[in-house]
């Protein structure tokens, strides 16, 4: 599996489809309008704005670390207003049919990104950027030049405009209550198919339908849920680059679920990057970027639960860091650890560090069982992470006081305490670093040494 990550740099993908932009505002509703009765207030405490349909799809190809060309017409606006972590409204703003311009615009942009991809997505919201004429180019175009081509048909199509395509991905309640077995069989679309069709069914993985051979059945590992907008898109992506990139068709459906899990506990229509996809294969799920820790953290508070977190580089991990990450976990009920990425763990230890990289640090914090999540942080401090995920207890160990740590405010701020607790005598990163390159003259290069004098 680790080899199809690998491949993925350097790969081409071709996305087609609607754009839209995607706005989350999060606030509260916890008053009613003096002018109208029964009408609830919602005020605005934080928004996100990303791309959404084909805009997602591609973000999503570039995390993966591929090579995308977006084809795409104007944006169409999705906002959704969420209070205390559940979805409480959405408005919609379609972008409306292509003009002749557009349109003339959008296919010669198709013919010249043809000539260049690996694998070619078409991620087809209804929203107008599919024509009759943009989906026969594409298709026929990609099948001419022995380009795979994925489709992710519009809500109520007959499928018939992709029957040239290699693979059509739908949801569950699509396949069953619209082409059932004699529609099917009797569809020109069907025969066409080289893959025939993936069916995504939440929690319960994904099936695999070939044109003639039986079903064949990917179960996924469920976990809590905080939103699902956003996989089908995810999946798409996943197996649009896994098969650009050479994978058995095994493995790509694994990953595809393996990524779809990760992007569950986060809200929106969020990318899953090459990274988390990495650690995910060596740790299991618990390795979440900050957007997802937050939502995972707001999840685990609103049943009830104490949320711990603590933070470090964590760079060759010793009895030390095992034994302050147990006693962590003690204080409470979920343990989220912050990481330094790679560029802050030289900026605080000098050059040569880290020796263990972040995606082989991350791994290995997963992979103990006092620790529930984690997630790596770019800034000096973790503050701007505490800020989001708000922990109702900040663990330090070393011999800090509280209020001699940066973060401390944050925490405060939002009502958490910090706890400093001790450390173990004569278990230190630093020292196994002098103690490896005393020992061995071939990793203790000048530069290093000097690094850390």
């Amino acid at each position: 599996m680790g080899n199809v990550l690998d491949q993925v740099p350097g790969r081409r993908v071709l996305v087609v489809g609607d754009m839209m932009r995607d706005v989350d505002i999060h606030g509260r509703c916890d008053r009613f309008a003096a002018e109208a009765s029964g009408c609830p207030v919602f005020t605005e405490e934080r928004r996100e704005e990303r791309p959404g349909g084909a805009g997602a799809v591609a973000a999503m190809v570039a995390a993966l670390g591929a090579t995308v060309d977006l084809v795409t017409g104007p944006p169409s606006l999705k906002v959704r207003h969420f209070a205390g972590g559940r979805q409480v409204w959405r408005h919609d703003t379609d972008a409306g049919a292509l003009t002749r311009a557009q349109l003339s615009e959008i296919l010669a942009h198709l013919r010249a990104g043809l000539d260049d991809a690996d694998v070619v997505l078409i991620a087809d919201h209804g929203k107008g950027a599919c024509t009759p004429g943009v989906l026969r180019t594409v298709i026929e175009g990609a099948a001419d030049r022995g380009i795979q081509c994925l489709v992710d048909p519009a809500p109520g199509s007959t499928w018939e405009e992709y029957r040239a395509a290699t693979l059509i991905k739908c949801n569950r309640a699509e396949w069953d209550g619209a082409y059932d077995r004699h529609k099917r069989e009797s569809a020109g679309w069907w025969e066409r198919l080289v893959y025939g069709v993936i069916v995504t069914d939440g929690p319960q993985g994904m099936t695999h339908y070939p044109r003639r051979a039986g079903a064949v059945d990917y179960p996924t590992r469920a976990r809590p849920a905080v939103d699902v907008t956003g996989c089908g898109d995810l999946v798409l992506a996943v197996l649009g680059v896994c098969m650009a990139s050479g994978a058995i068709w095994d493995e790509a459906c694994d990953l595809a679920n393996r990524a779809a899990g990760i992007k569950v506990g986060r809200h929106g229509a969020t990318p899953v990057t090459r990274a988390e996809l990495a650690a995910e294969l060596a740790g299991g799920g618990k390795v979440l970027d900050r957007a997802g820790l937050a939502d995972r953290l707001a999840g685990e508070r609103a049943r009830g639960r104490r949320v711990v977190m603590t933070g470090g580089c964590f760079d060759l991990l010793h009895a030390g860091h095992t034994r302050m990450l147990a006693e962590a976990r003690q204080i409470g009920d979920v343990l989220a650890v912050a990481v330094n990425d790679d560029a802050g763990v030289t900026r605080l230890k000098g050059l040569g560090r880290p020796v263990n990289h972040l995606a082989d640090r991350l791994a290995v914090l997963a992979g103990l069982a006092c620790v529930d999540y984690v997630c790596a942080f770019a800034e000096n401090t973790p503050a701007e992470l505490l800020d989001v995920c708000r922990p109702d207890v900040w663990v330090k160990g070393g011999g800090y006081a509280g209020d001699e740590l940066p973060e401390a405010a944050t925490v405060e701020r939002h009502g958490g305490i910090v706890r400093i607790l001790g450390t173990t005598p004569g278990r230190s990163t630093s020292a196994l670093v002098e103690r490896i390159r005393a020992t061995a003259p071939a990793f203790a290069t000048p530069s290093l040494r000097a690094s850390t004098s």
